[in-house]
């Protein structure tokens, strides 16, 4: 396979292996926090995240600043939410384990049930596979959710289901949570829905912590930083862009994201057809090398200055430096590095650069960008003028 510019299917050194090898198992998963991408919505529900901090109003996220919201006037708010935390089955032992979700709703008092889906490349190429599934008790009668627009926690026991007994217990698998109404239909309704995670409730596993969820990062449209002889700006802080969030490659917990510039990127799993655009001031009149960090592309996309001629780009076509693991999954490995994308003459002041994912684009992910006139090495998420020297 041709060296991509991040996520690759590489053979890691014995070192590194023992490294990942030395650290503690994590019993617990925060499944959802600050992130709710809805991906499949049955019955007409409408799923949106809220953010207390844009809305002014505290309640109505229960953990963090985010929360999902879901209204639907026929009853039965069926939604499945992608860019869950990656779990290993064999963390969270059916039967030993308890899933549990925040939740608050002003009307709906029907039964509901998470489950838990799974993809792994090679063996669930088809879609999603189920493989636990746990009713909830929401504190009413017969363990119905309580409607009295307040929050409350919902709480099951995960089961196996589906494919749960084919799929590897020991191997770190993408995970989309799903939650499916048991009856409850014709009432029109608003809920809120937050922090859902399993917990281990028996056995040696039981008394490891989880580890820190995601933080929100909301993005600044048009910020960037500048120094001598260089500019830094965010990928996700676009003035433009029509990426999707959740997906295979977004960080699981809040160490992942601090090996991010400013905690996070702009990323999907399915890239064709997407668009971003950034807004850039440049200093001086001159020649520039744009540095991007990141990984893939797994395929082509196409860039841009202002209404210059397109170019197009793939894998084959950067030679990626200072590579940095993000996370293991074990059958592959999400990595993040910095590759050169070409020289180009820019005049003072505001200037576009844009870029799109084309037809075979089916993954990318970008950190920041670098445009400098100076020769430079870089170094993880450090700035030019943290380590000019």
């Amino acid at each position: 396979m041709a060296q991509r510019v991040g996520i690759a299917l590489r053979k890691w050194t014995p070192l590194i292996a023992l490294a990942l090898a030395a650290q503690p198992v994590r019993a617990d998963v925060v499944l959802l926090d600050e992130y709710w991408t809805p991906e499949i919505s049955v019955n007409d529900v409408v799923a949106t995240e809220i953010d207390a901090k844009e809305v002014g109003d505290p309640t109505v996220a229960k953990s963090g600043d985010i929360a999902a919201v879901l209204t639907n006037d026929t009853g039965w708010p069926n939604v499945r939410f992608r860019g869950a935390a990656t779990l290993k089955l064999a963390d969270v032992p059916p039967g030993d384990s308890e899933v549990r979700l925040w939740y608050r709703t002003d009307k709906w008092d029907g039964k509901w049930q998470l489950q838990l889906w799974v993809h792994r490349d090679g063996l669930t190429d088809a879609g999603p596979a189920k493989v636990l599934e746990a009713p909830f008790a929401g504190g009413g009668d017969d363990g119905k959710l309580l409607a009295d627009d307040e929050w409350h926690q919902a709480k099951g026991v995960p089961a196996a289901a589906g494919d749960y007994a084919r799929l590897p217990k020991d191997e770190r698998l993408v995970t989309f949570v799903w939650l499916v109404p048991m009856d409850g239909w014709d009432k029109s309704h608003g809920a809120y829905v937050d922090r859902c995670e399993i917990v281990v409730t028996k056995g040696p596993k039981s008394s490891v912590p989880a580890p820190k969820p995601l933080r929100r990062v909301r993005s600044k449209p048009g910020a960037q930083t500048a120094g001598a002889g260089w500019v830094w700006w965010e990928a996700e802080d676009g003035i433009e862009q029509n990426l999707p969030g959740g997906g295979a490659y977004g960080p699981d917990t809040e160490a992942q994201q601090d090996l991010l510039s400013n905690g996070w990127w702009l990323q999907h799993h399915g890239w064709a057809d997407a668009k971003a655009r950034w807004e850039v001031s440049v200093p001086e009149t001159g020649k520039y090398t744009l540095w991007a960090r990141g990984s893939g592309p797994d395929g082509h996309f196409r860039l841009r200055w202002n209404q210059d001629p397109w170019q197009t780009f793939g894998a084959d076509d950067f030679k990626p430096v200072d590579w940095t693991l993000i996370r293991d999954m074990g059958w592959w490995q999400m990595e993040v590095c910095w590759a050169p994308i070409g020289q180009v003459e820019l005049r003072k002041g505001k200037q576009t650069l844009s870029l799109e994912g084309l037809p075979d684009c089916g993954g990318m992910t970008i950190d920041c960008f670098c445009l400098t006139s100076k020769p430079w090495t870089p170094k993880g998420k450090a700035k030019p003028e943290a380590h000019a020297k």
